[in-house]
């Protein structure tokens, strides 16, 4: 069941990728005419970074450790404070409206829920696996 699971979102994942190399592509032009904002460099490295994220994922045999959970989670959230900055701190009217902003928001709350989710998962499992430096934690 985990193994099918994984696979549907590795397809997902996919998806989500040809679709940001497409936007990527597409407002490349647009997104030079403001050059104070970073948003196409932040759209890249997002998917570079969780096309490398899903293939550990899904190289992986077993499930990831709670470190690497937090590596993941301090690493999305890292990641979605740099594009929250870049959405609202350093507004482009050229990319308004244009499928790259578009892009860099959905992949911004992604990220966002992301973050909460290994954090989540992590102490949750923690927790009803009885380890009670986490319990007292919460």
């Amino acid at each position: 069941m985990a193994h099918c699971c994984l696979r549907i979102l590795r397809i997902l994942g996919l998806i989500y990728e040809i679709c940001g190399v497409v936007f990527l592509v597409k407002d490349y032009h647009v997104a030079k005419l403001c050059p104070a904002s970073h948003m196409w460099v932040y759209v890249l490295v997002s998917l570079l970074l969780e096309s490398a994220a899903m293939n550990t994922l899904y190289m992986r045999q077993s499930e990831p450790s709670a470190a690497a959970s937090l590596c993941y989670a301090v690493g999305a959230a890292a990641m979605a404070i740099w594009g929250g900055y870049e959405l609202i701190a350093i507004p482009c009217l050229p990319l308004m409206g244009k499928h790259l902003q578009g892009f860099a928001v959905a992949t911004f709350i992604l990220q966002a829920l992301s973050a909460i989710g290994a954090v989540v998962g992590c102490v949750g499992g923690r927790i009803l696996n009885g380890d009670t430096e986490y319990a007292s934690m919460v």
